[in-house]
Parts: structure tokens; sequence; C-alpha cells
């Protein structure tokens, strides 16, 4: 996107009706340049109404990710950070994996090949979720750094929580509400094994999601659930201070406290579930994790520790 497709969007975004000259005049642009750029938005998603006498509005008004929305609501260690609002990008992870900045945080209100773990694409239509990546970096390679990805979904989760959603946790980091898949975590690591530790911890997570969306299981999103939807950006704010807080416990006083949530909020503790990597396939009952993440299997044989990697966890 220029700045004129983003001055446009900006200007549409509260879905009130605008005259076409009006917006030609405000932008310095000629009629045909104002339908061509309303075409753009309509490929990024977004329904453009028109009626004569009246000009054009989005179907559905947006909350655009703003700096000035959310930083107060931003905790010092976050705010301390950079910060990079961006329209659309390939992926927040590959934002900040190619910038090689120590420490930095970006959302975007599109992603064009948004992915998740395990190579999954990330379903991420503009301006109704919340695409989000933290860098960090630590001096060497913190010993619970396998369980760092839980450890953000457990601190995710039950800042959610506090702000009044039911949202639950997969093993190892998927977020659930109403038993749909609210979002999901991907953590991107980079360095050398005897060097410093960077690494790109990622978020999707289903604000408004549209209701036509189809994909391959079932999803939920906060604006389907009881109450007031919350401002976007209040939302996008409060994942920010989880992620941040939960980076600086790894290296300060380490995540045993923040691990030991975790039977609490897990939608499977307790019951049968399979556990597979594609090939090999174990059933047995989720009982709990160890102190780096590992997921505790009760089977017919026995117990199973079994590490996050390429796993995937299903009810059995």
């Amino acid at each position: 996107m220029d700045d004129r497709q983003i001055q446009l969007l900006q200007r549409m975004a509260n879905g009130q009706w605008v005259s076409g000259s009006g917006l030609a005049r405000e932008l310095g642009m000629s009629r045909a340049a104002i339908w061509k750029r309303l075409q753009m938005l309509e490929g990024l998603g977004l329904r453009v109404h028109a009626l004569r006498g009246r000009g054009y509005r989005l179907a559905q008004p947006l909350e655009l990710l703003s700096e000035l929305a959310f930083s107060p609501d931003l905790s010092d260690m976050a705010a301390r950070l950079p910060r990079f609002l961006l329209m659309s990008t390939e992926s927040t992870n590959q934002f900040l994996l190619d910038r090689e900045d120590p420490q930095g945080i970006c959302l975007a209100e599109h992603q064009t090949a948004g992915r998740g773990r395990r190579g999954r694409a990330w379903h991420s239509p503009f301006g109704r979720n919340i695409y989000l990546s933290i860098a960090w970096t630590y001096a060497g390679w913190p010993p619970e750094l396998p369980a760092l990805g839980l450890a953000m979904g457990i601190a995710v989760a039950s800042s959610l929580r506090e702000a009044g959603f039911e949202v639950g946790l997969k093993w190892p980091n998927d977020l659930y509400l109403g038993g749909g898949k609210l979002g999901g975590m991907l953590i991107e690591q980079k360095g050398e094994a005897t060097g410093a530790c960077r690494l790109v911890a990622g978020l999707g997570l289903n604000w408004a999601m549209p209701d036509d969306v189809e994909l391959d299981q079932r999803w939920a999103s906060l604006k389907a659930a009881p109450g007031r939807l919350p401002a976007r950006n209040a939302v996008a704010a409060r994942l920010i201070n989880a992620m941040v807080t939960t980076l600086a416990e790894l290296e300060s006083c380490g995540l045993a406290a923040r691990l030991a949530q975790f039977d609490a909020l897990h939608v499977f503790h307790g019951l049968p579930v399979q556990v597979s990597d594609g090939q090999t396939r174990h059933q047995g009952v989720a009982q709990g994790i160890d102190e780096f993440g590992r997921l505790c299997l009760q089977t017919e044989t026995g117990e199973m520790r079994l590490a996050v990697g390429d796993l995937s966890l299903r009810g059995a």
C-alpha cells in the first residue's frame, strides 16, 4: 500500500458514507483513481458499498491498529521496545527475522503468507484479527528454552481470562475458546549454539474473524464470545504485555511458576488423547507437563514424556 491507499482506508474505516468527489478532493486524485483504489480494498476482502448520491462506505467498520491507540496500555517494559505497524506484510515473524534487530514488536493488519506450526498457512484477513510478533535476544541459549512457547501460551491464555474470556490451552500452545481454535503461536530461533540466541515469537489471534471463513478445523473468535467485544488495540496491548513479560521471565526468574498454571488451562487435562507426528501415533491420558514443557502421557505401558517438536495432539 502507498500513502494514498492508506489515507483512503483510514478515511473510510468508520463505515460512514463518504462522497467520491469528497475523497477525490481530499486525496488530490481523480474519481477514476479513487474507484480503482476502492477495488484494491475489495481485493483485500473488504466489501465496499456504493450508492448514487451518497458515495461509498465499508460494509463493516474497521478498528485499525494505531500506535496512539494502544501505546498507553503497554507496560513500561513493552513500551521501550521498537514497534512496527504494517498495513500488509508477508508475515510478522518474517519481517522481524529479516531485520535482525535484537528486540522489537511487529503488528500487521494483513499477512500474505502467515504461517503456523508444522508449516501450516495462517489465514490472515485484513483488519479482523491480530497478527503479532516479538523479537528477543538472549546472551546464550537458556536451558528452559524448549518450554518458552508453552509458557507464552499460558501467559496469553491467562491474560485473556483476566479480561473475561473462558480461554483454554491445548498443548503445546494453541488457544481455545468454546471448543474452537482461537489462536496459536510460532517461535522461530536463530543463532549459533555457542553464541547469542535470537528468536521471534509470533501470535495469531482471531478477534473478529468473518463468519463466512471456512478452515480445515473448527475455529473461534472473540467477537462470538458473550459480552462486549473489547477494542482491538486494547487486546493487542494485553497480548504484547503478556508475551514480553514471559520473554523476560525466562532470563530473570525462570518459567517454573508460569508452567505450574498449565493443568488448570489445558482443555485435555485428564482426558484420553492421541499424539502424532504424522507417522507415529501415541494414545493415552494427558496428565500434565514437566519442567521442560514435555507432555506427560499415561499409556497402557506406562508414562511417556513427549517434547513439543512437530507433534500434534487431538482428543482420542
